[in-house]
């Protein structure tokens, strides 16, 4: 749904029971860039939705985004008190008001102490130095038995409060999108990807044995290393052979580097994987996975519910600007399907068998032909600048991803056949702006894909 951003959240396990701490880094409200004044209103009400939701699952810390405050401060404020939203900012100040810096959070025989910054500028507020709200947050905070830290900004941002305040544990940034592939510790502390576009879950599971004391150690780390240790080694031993077989004066510089890189990795896995040992009798370990939120996850019935209700509502109110009632564009580029039927009626009866000639309908029968975040992709022209930019200047002519959407726009050849037309385009670049991995959930393979769309050339 649009509007699900990067975000992150944290499930903290005990090795005694399972209590859950949920926490958001931020971006949940909007993804990022324009919001065009026509399309405000439809996204507040998700972003109500998305609070409410949020708030009903056990939200424990929010830390609001650069995108969340594309909405407007006032209607962010507005929110943040409507649904009592326990916003994280230690140094955002929104004229008189401020915000708390860091949370204890007690789950079953634990504390969890979070702490949240930000760097982002906000109209109407001011954003304080992050280093020493965080500095104090920390000191406030006092003993805990895990510290995590939500960075709201620039990558720059991490690196810049880690390298001033210790003691952090974890820390993750929900405006980055940085994923978790490979686990890394910075002064002290373990990153934790976010993701990005609210396609994933950050899933931190945290176990204690005894007095929970010492290092953090990772869950299945150590065979990783002992992995990449053996490539490594085998490389180095691969290159030493092909030195040692090189004629007599032959140049000898590329594979001295060679074995001189897989020596010093070697090392530094070696040297990595010892004192990983050493922690591996630690009493604290630790486990992340970004889980993906795809179609094997079930839905929450009453999550599912609010979803359905807020996108009925966005469907009756339709289309307004300035008040007004936005009606279907006439004239433009696009001359419409229709119009290209009349000389082209076998290319049209093979695209009428296609999932693109009801791609519109796939909007309607869910309630979301009205959504801003939905309609360009379901319809001719919504990524031309003269196309339709809102959903309802579609109409029956545009509705549909027709003929123009792979071959251009095409009223001056309806007008004129003789003429070219503008944008001519089989290119992939036309399928990719829709279905680009992320809208799509990674489904769309032109191999297959495209076979499926294709007619005599026009």
């Amino acid at each position: 749904m649009g509007g699900l951003s990067r975000r992150a959240t944290v499930l903290s396990k005990t090795s005694e029971n399972h209590p859950v701490v949920v926490l958001d880094g931020g971006d949940l409200f909007w993804k990022g860039g324009e919001l065009r004044e026509e399309n405000h209103a439809a996204q507040v009400s998700k972003a109500a939705l998305l609070a409410e939701d949020m708030m009903s699952h056990g939200l424990d810390a929010w830390v609001p985004g650069e995108a969340d405050w594309t909405l407007g401060t006032e209607t962010v404020l507005n929110l943040i008190d409507q649904h009592q939203l326990p916003v994280l900012a230690g140094n955002l100040v929104c004229g008189d008001r401020s915000f708390p810096g860091h949370l204890k959070i007690e789950r079953g025989n634990r504390l969890v102490g979070v702490v949240g910054v930000v760097d982002t500028v906000v109209e109407g507020c001011t954003t304080e130095d992050p280093v020493e709200a965080a500095r104090s947050g920390v000191a406030a905070l006092g003993e805990v038995d895990v510290l995590l830290g939500i960075f709201q900004g620039s990558a720059e941002l991490d690196g810049q409060v880690l390298r001033e305040v210790s003691g952090f544990d974890f820390f993750f940034n929900g405006h980055t999108a940085q994923s978790s592939v490979n686990l890394r510790e910075i002064n002290g502390a373990w990153f934790l990807g976010a993701g990005s576009r609210g396609k994933q879950l950050g899933h931190l599971t945290l176990s204690w044995r005894e007095d929970g004391l010492g290092p953090w150690s990772t869950k299945g780390r150590e065979d990783a290393l002992e992995a990449r240790l053996t490539r490594f080694q085998e490389r180095s031993a691969a290159a030493q052979q092909s030195l040692a077989e090189l004629e007599p004066g032959a140049d000898t510089t590329r594979w001295e580097r060679r074995v001189e890189h897989y020596e010093r990795e070697s090392e530094k896995l070696s040297l990595e994987l010892d004192e990983l040992k050493k922690q591996s009798a630690s009493n604290r370990q630790f486990s992340h996975e970004l889980v993906a939120l795809d179609a094997s996850i079930a839905d929450h019935p009453e999550t599912a519910s609010r979803v359905e209700a807020t996108l009925r509502a966005i469907e009756a109110a339709g289309d307004t600007s300035g008040g007004d009632e936005v009606k279907p564009l006439t004239g433009g580029p696009f001359a419409g399907s229709e119009a290209c039927s009349l000389c082209h009626p076998q290319e049209t009866a093979q695209w009428k068998t296609t999932p693109h000639a009801h791609a519109m309908k796939t909007l309607k029968d869910i309630n979301r032909s009205m959504d801003p975040a939905c309609f360009s992709c379901h319809a001719t022209g919504a990524h031309h600048p003269e196309g339709p930019t809102l959903a309802g200047q579609v109409g029956e002519r545009l509705a549909n991803v027709g003929c123009e959407s792979c071959h251009g726009p095409s009223a001056d050849h309806v007008r004129n056949p003789g003429a070219s037309r503008e944008g001519m385009s089989s290119a992939l670049s036309s399928c990719t702006t829709c279905h680009d991995g992320i809208q799509d959930e990674g489904r769309f393979d032109p191999d297959s894909y495209i076979p499926r769309i294709l007619h005599s050339p026009l």
